[in-house]
């Protein structure tokens, strides 16, 4: 701690800046892995200090952090648009979703005509005024990958949401940060709301979000950080009032009645509506709080389900190369990540969604099976233009198709059995986390054997591991640790970017991650599905369709 005179602090010295008393006993403050507040500090030591001063550096600090931030945001907006380079959600989701931010709407808001050219006309302006017409995309691109935020004295990667939110909660902001890289781009968001915790895990949820990255889109209700869970209720609302309340407005639902996608996406809506005991808006409305604690308590479980497998379940290396993998674009390895996160087995009293809804059948089996309805419905994607995600949804299709028996109940008890990692029988859980940790480890092995064409250079594996090491180590704080899984994220990250730019191995790793697919859907297929499954060998979705026309699972 530092050692300060007359036992009184001063925040800021005679030129308005922050003084340097303060600046060292914000450092060690924060340098730990946990989180203080800069009141109690002081008053347990008896130390002196202006509470006006302090609501200042409060002040100041969110101004400054939204302002930055703010930068970044029309920064990517205006790389996506001179690039095209809209990302896998595509250009109508990040559009969506910004507009909705900067117009500030409201969750059960449509956009309308009128805001569309709003938006349109205030993006122009910001960018204008920010002098980010006519970049560069490399240059731009460089940039966002770099982009870093000053606060309080540090300078910190927008990835090190931990340490940002520290300084934050040091200053008693109401004001939280989540913040990371997504395959090749930042993503964050800068809001406030309420803080809870489960397990190790700080639970942040964001009930009024400030500013967020563009491609922030409104699906994605949740993130996990290395000790952090982040709920969107905006999130959470939109989706309540854009996806469910429609379907029991007056006014009949577009369908495609010849699409068999959006059929069955309707026929998994109205089990849950059944379970819900809801026929119209009203009905709904009148049970928004349970329905979006159901949503919430779903989304939460899926991400604590992350922090289980990829740091307690798949081994450190073999969870972040399967992460890296989103340099290739989205793909069955990260597709599996997520289901893994789906069927997280119970860990120091914390579980994926589908074990917490075995739990919960015990007790309540209506509200299992409709949590469990209600979560088919938001992995099936077929109906959308979201290919990226068809992946997820060929392996979780068929997964929940298995569990649901001929009269729509959930078969619970023998989910339990094939969530049970501890089993000694091959069950779904093992079999997964085998058959990822086996695709990925020929993956890293087809990278390890490979050799890099680096300015002109021709690099050993070695040879590039160091380099990029060096790279990452660079980027680090001193209180970092080389052991630590977000270290290890970092490496492979950068060293599959570097692998499918440079190496001569480049087509064989897409190759790979392209034909690994069939491996896994054609394997869960012979799992659950022994008796039909050498009829539907690389082509699962067909198998799919038909079941849940035999479940009568198709409005």
């Amino acid at each position: 701690m530092v050692d300060l005179k007359h036992n009184e602090l001063e925040l800021f010295n005679s030129d308005g800046e922050y003084s340097q008393d303060f600046i060292s006993l914000v450092e060690d403050a924060s340098s730990g892995a946990c989180y203080h507040r800069l009141e109690d500090i002081l008053d347990e030591k008896k130390i002196r200090y202006d509470k006006n001063q302090l609501n200042l550096v409060i002040s100041k600090t969110e101004d400054a952090i939204i302002s930055q931030l703010t930068y970044y945001a029309y920064l990517f907006y205006a790389y996506m648009e001179a690039s095209q380079d809209w990302g896998d959600a595509g250009e109508h989701q990040v559009k969506v979703s910004f507009c909705r931010n900067i117009l500030n709407l409201e969750p059960e808001e449509d956009i309308s005509q009128e805001h569309v050219y709003e938006f349109m006309n205030k993006v122009q302006y910001e960018i204008k005024q920010r002098s980010l017409i006519d970049i560069n995309i490399e240059k731009a691109k460089q940039d966002l990958k770099k982009a870093k935020i000053d606060i309080l004295g540090q300078s910190l990667g927008i990835h090190q949401a931990e340490n940002i939110n520290r300084l934050l909660w040091l200053i008693n902001s109401k004001c939280f940060f989540q913040g990371g890289f997504y395959g090749y781009y930042i993503e964050f968001i800068l809001g406030e709301g309420s803080h809870s915790k489960r397990g190790k895990y700080q639970i942040f949820e964001f009930q009024k979000e400030y500013i967020r990255s563009p491609n922030t889109i409104v699906a994605m209700a949740a993130v996990i950080g290395k000790d952090e869970i982040f709920i969107r209720k905006e999130s959470l609302l939109t989706i309540f009032n854009q996806k469910w309340v429609p379907c029991l407005g007056s006014e009949l639902m577009d369908i495609d009645r010849n699409d068999i996608n959006q059929t069955i996406s309707e026929g998994i809506k109205d089990i849950v509506f059944d379970l819900y005991n809801v026929q119209t808006v009203n009905e709904i409305k009148n049970i928004q709080s349970e329905w979006l604690g159901d949503m919430g308590d779903t989304i939460i479980c899926h991400e604590l389900g992350h922090g289980i497998i990829q740091h307690h379940i798949l081994p450190q290396e073999i969870a972040a190369i399967g992460e890296a993998t989103k340099m290739a674009g989205e793909n069955i390895f990260t597709a599996l990540l997520e289901v893994l996160a789906d069927l997280a087995p119970s860990n120091e009293k914390i579980c994926g969604p589908l074990v917490n809804m075995s739990e919960i059948s015990k007790n309540n089996q209506n509200k299992a099976e409709r949590m469990y309805f209600m979560y088919f419905s938001d992995i099936w994607f077929f109906d959308t233009q979201d290919e990226y995600m068809f992946d997820y949804t060929d392996c979780m299709a068929l997964v929940m198709l298995s569990f649901i028996d001929d009269d729509k109940s959930v078969n619970f008890n023998e989910l339990s059995k094939q969530l049970n990692y501890k089993s000694r029988d091959l069950n779904l859980i093992r079999w997964l986390v085998e058959i990822t940790k086996s695709g990925l480890e020929d993956l890293m092995q087809i990278i390890k054997s490979s050799t890099f064409n680096r300015q002109s250079q021709v690099l050993t594996y070695a040879d590039s591991e160091q380099h990029i090491k060096a790279t990452v180590v660079s980027k680090m704080r001193k209180t970092d640790s080389l052991t630590d899984y977000n270290f290890s994220a970092s490496f492979w990250s950068e060293m599959v970017e570097f692998s499918l730019q440079t190496s001569n191995k480049s087509e064989d790793i897409k190759d790979f991650i392209k034909n690994y697919k069939n491996v896994v859907l054609n394997g869960l297929m012979k799992l659950l599905n022994s008796k039909v499954a050498n009829n539907y060998l690389d082509n699962t979705r067909e198998f799919i369709h038909r079941e849940c026309i035999r479940l009568n699972i198709n409005s």
